[in-house]
């Protein structure tokens, strides 16, 4: 029985690793694998432990400093740490190459570890000496060694208490330190006596290595006999392992042939199901022998269920593109006639899908037909893609055609706009000339102001369209009187109607309410445009507007207009484009009665924005109706006090103003200044905002006319420059802004600048005396900055040297922000030196002007760096960004 077990389990143990017993008798590998693993333990894992104990021990010492003693120190700490860190890697450096070489003859190990008492008494020494509650370090040496021998724990526990005695003579022999006797004798003993009893525990763990050694010797000679027993048992049984060897084998090739063959099969198989067509084997008399997964999926059966039904069951719901037969009777006509062949298209009804089919004879081993290989595939999606792209050919064409055609209607537009725009300016030049040559006539004034106004209307509504364009144009929403609104458009126009003989009637229904909210503006420019049109296209008879109650709401109202004229009319077919922009009903229309064929665009823009609706009902030869719906809301009042309008201009009864006028056009600077000095102001020009600044600081003026676009300063960073000088001086001066451009965020521009209104150009008479005049209610005086009322002397200093001056402000322009930045900079990294150089830098530059206050604060920025003064820094610091921003947009009016 033991033979038998000492031949069936242990020929099988694995050689025990290093750090095992072994049980079979000792080998040179197993000896070389101990000292291999002994030595690496030695140069690789004790050296990183003792480093990672180490860092560890110094940040006890640092915690033990600063917690129990109260008195850190980083410089003695520091060099603490340098020497147990150096000591560390030379020990560890030394054990790396001596270890192995030296193992046989000297144990570098034991000497390294009792080297590290020495360092341990440096801590001991370092956190307090005879003070330290870390006195009992060594006790640590002794125990690390218990696991050893007891030799070597009894060892450690004779130089453990050595170590701490050589701490408590460096005291009081070098140091000259008195300490109390007792104490030191006490911990002495301690430490003694706690190595000891740490060295006996070794004492016990030899004795259990004596005993386990004992017991790997017995299990040697057990192992011995087994073997020597298992050895008869082998012999006995080596021929019938040679013919179980000899089954085995036969069985594994036959394993493999199967394997082979089901793996060829399983390919085979994947190959077949993996493909994107449908794939079905048919027999010569129509029944399945195999179909693949996709030929399930595109014809909805289960593959596997169908082997041995017939074909016809499958494909009896297919019908055949084009004709919409069955696919039976084809089906029939293959399986008749196999070598023939097929392809077609099918259909699924019940899904939309088509397929492509093709038919091929399957042939047998003797060259014979044994039956059809059907392949259908799925081209729904190719076939619908073909469909889209002829579609999107078809769209692009359309779009190409309509593309053509707004090019065209843009080109009229722009020749008839060009057309437009000469004709009156070409009125306005000539007559001009005649008056410069022959003397003002009044008839001649009158047909320049009309042939000014035809221009401005013509620019007016290329600007509104671009507003309505980018979408930027809003509506107001004001309390109006819709009666006094109608009544001021067809007075507008019954000059023009009156000219051609026509009568402009406006008809109301008493019931529509008068006191409305919205935009009376918008309201009279579609009106205008409408009514306009129709006196345009009409040469006898009436243009009647007629306004009634479409629908009444809790608060609002909508309102039907209606401009009816008995005119030329308009063709059905072009009803619908003569709303859209650039278009006219008859091209010829434009060259005949002009216009610039943006009125109705943009009439049909305003009316969506007033949530109505525009359309036209019209028959050629016998008028037009343009119709168009709007809301409003209702007033609760029951009368509308009178819009808030511009009364004529006279000049009893106001006081003279002083205003000044800042623009770089001089005949609009001379236009604007006659008006103003013949209502009896004072006017001072400027032409640009530098010139503007300069003359506040020479004169006062109680209201400015500002231009937006001048040349090196404009009126927005004028207006920002005038209103920071008021919050640091006080007082306050009016705004006004003038602008050619009316560009739909100009308005929000000038507000956020500070302007209080914003008017386009040109002004008319009553708007300028209006604006101005009310405005200068607001004005308060305020005082100069102290940098513009020494603007004298600075200049002075530098010769008058206008040029000199320029470019002193322009570097300080240039460089304060920055030098503030590194101010800002230094005080984040609580860089007193960065900051005292930068804050004298920013001090000498501010110094070149006569900015006293921005120098004062720069200086005392720099004392709180030479100071070292963070926190007076960090809350100097707005006040000193706040000045210099300050003083950025005072001086360029210095020149």
């Amino acid at each position: 029985m033991a033979s038998r077990l000492s031949r069936w389990a242990f020929p099988a143990l694995p050689a025990a690793d290093a750090d095992t017993w072994e049980l079979q008798p000792g080998t040179a590998d197993a000896e070389r694998l101990k000292r291999e693993r002994l030595i690496r333990l030695n140069t690789v894992v004790v050296p990183r432990l003792r480093a990672i104990g180490f860092a560890l021990l110094l940040a006890g010492a640092l915690l033990h400093n600063e917690l129990l003693l109260g008195e850190p120190s980083w410089t003695a700490w520091g060099r603490l740490a340098l020497a147990v860190g150096g000591y560390c890697a030379v020990s560890t450096y030394l054990l790396y190459l001596f270890f192995a070489d030296l193992r046989a003859r000297f144990d570098l190990g034991t000497a390294v570890l009792a080297a590290d008492l020495a360092m341990f008494s440096l801590v001991i020494y370092a956190t307090g000496a005879e003070r330290s509650w870390i006195f009992f370090l060594p006790l640590f040496r002794v125990a690390d060694q218990t696991s050893t021998s007891f030799r070597r724990a009894l060892l450690f526990a004779h130089l453990a208490p050595l170590s701490y005695a050589a701490v408590i003579l460096q005291v009081t022999l070098v140091d000259g330190r008195a300490i109390p006797i007792g104490p030191e004798i006490a911990k002495l003993l301690f430490i003694y006596s706690g190595s000891l009893y740490i060295a006996i525990i070794a004492r016990t763990a030899d004795e259990r290595h004596a005993r386990m050694s004992r017991v790997i010797r017995l299990a040697r000679q057990l192992i011995g006999d087994l073997e020597q027993k298992s050895s008869a048992f082998e012999a006995s049984s080596a021929e019938l392992r040679t013919a179980l060897d000899k089954q085995a084998r036969l069985a594994v090739e036959n394993a493999e042939l199967y394997a082979t063959a089901q793996r060829e099969k399983a390919r085979q198989s994947q190959i077949f199901d993996s493909t994107s067509d449908g794939i079905i084997f048919v027999s010569p008399d129509g029944r399945i022998e195999a179909a693949n997964v996709r030929a399930g999926d595109l014809l909805g059966f289960d593959p596997r269920a169908v082997i041995g039904s017939e074909l016809s069951r499958v494909v009896s719901r297919l019908y055949s593109v084009g004709d919409g037969d069955s696919f039976l009777p084809t089906l029939q006509a293959l399986l008749s006639d196999p070598w023939a062949g097929g392809r077609g298209d099918l259909q699924q009804p019940s899904s939309g899908r088509v397929f492509q089919w093709v038919a091929q004879p399957a042939r047998d081993g003797a060259g014979g037909s044994s039956g059809l290989t059907f392949t259908f595939q799925d081209v729904t999606r190719p076939r619908d893609l073909v469909r889209q792209l002829e579609d999107k050919s078809r769209l692009l064409e359309d779009a190409r055609a309509r593309s053509e055609d707004a090019n065209r209607a843009k080109s009229e537009f722009l020749a008839n706009v060009s057309h437009e725009i000469r004709t009156p300016l070409s009125a306005i030049i000539g007559m001009a000339q005649h008056m410069l040559e022959h003397g003002a006539r009044e008839d001649m004034i009158g047909r320049v102001q009309s042939s000014a106004e035809a221009l401005m209307v013509i620019i007016g509504d290329i600007l509104d369209f671009s507003k309505i364009e980018s979408r930027k144009l809003t509506l107001d929403r004001e309390a109006f009187a819709l009666r006094g609104t109608l009544a001021d458009a067809i007075e507008t126009l019954r000059v023009r109607a009156a000219e051609k003989g026509l009568s402009l009637v406006l008809d109301v229904v008493p019931a529509v309410p008068d006191s409305l909210i919205g935009d009376p503006m918008r309201l009279r420019q579609i009106l205008i445009n409408l009514i306009g049109n129709a006196i345009k296209f009409t040469d006898t008879g009436e243009v009647r507007l007629r306004v009634e109650i479409a629908t009444e709401l809790m608060n609002e109202i909508c309102l039907h207009f209606a401009v009816i004229d008995t005119g030329i009319g308009i063709p059905r077919d072009k009803q619908e484009i003569v709303f859209e922009a650039f278009a006219q009903a008859d091209g010829s229309s434009a060259r005949r009665y002009g216009g610039t064929g943006l009125g109705l665009s943009i009439s049909a823009r305003l009316v969506e924005l007033m949530g109505g609706d525009i359309w036209v009902e019209s028959e050629t030869g016998r008028g037009s109706a343009f119709r168009f719906t709007a809301i409003f809301g209702v007033h609760k009042q029951s009368a509308v006090k009178p819009e808030p309008g511009i009364t004529p201009a006279t000049s009893t009864g106001r006081r003279p103003l002083v205003v000044l006028l800042v623009e770089d056009d001089e005949v609009h600077r001379e236009i604007v200044a006659a008006l103003l000095l013949g209502r009896g102001h004072r006017v001072i020009t400027a032409r640009n905002g530098r010139e503007a600044l300069l003359e506040l600081s020479r004169h006062h003026a109680d209201v400015a006319l500002m231009d937006l676009q001048m040349p090196e300063m404009d009126g927005l960073q004028a207006t920002l420059a005038i209103r920071q000088w008021e919050r640091t001086s006080g007082g306050h001066l009016p705004i006004v802004a003038m602008t050619a451009s009316a560009l739909a965020d100009d308005p929000d521009r000038c507000r956020a600048a500070g302007m209080e209104r914003f008017v386009t150009k040109p002004v008319s008479r009553d708007v300028l005396f209006h604006t101005v005049e009310e405005l200068s209610e607001h004005s308060v005086p305020g005082t100069l900055p102290p940098e513009l009322a020494g603007r004298a002397a600075f200049l002075a200093g530098l010769g008058d040297d206008l040029a000199l001056a320029r470019k002193l402000v322009d570097i300080f322009v240039e460089q304060s922000p920055r030098l503030v930045e590194q101010i800002h900079s230094a005080i984040v990294a609580a860089d007193s030196d960065a900051l005292r150089r930068a804050a004298h830098a920013l001090k000498g530059t501010i110094g070149n002007f006569p900015a006293g206050p921005a120098r004062e604060i720069a200086a005392r920025m720099e004392m709180v760096g030479f100071d070292g003064d963070i926190t007076a820094a960090r809350e100097l610091y707005p006040l000193l960004e706040q000045e210099v921003d300050r003083l950025r947009s005072v001086l360029p009016a210095l020149i």
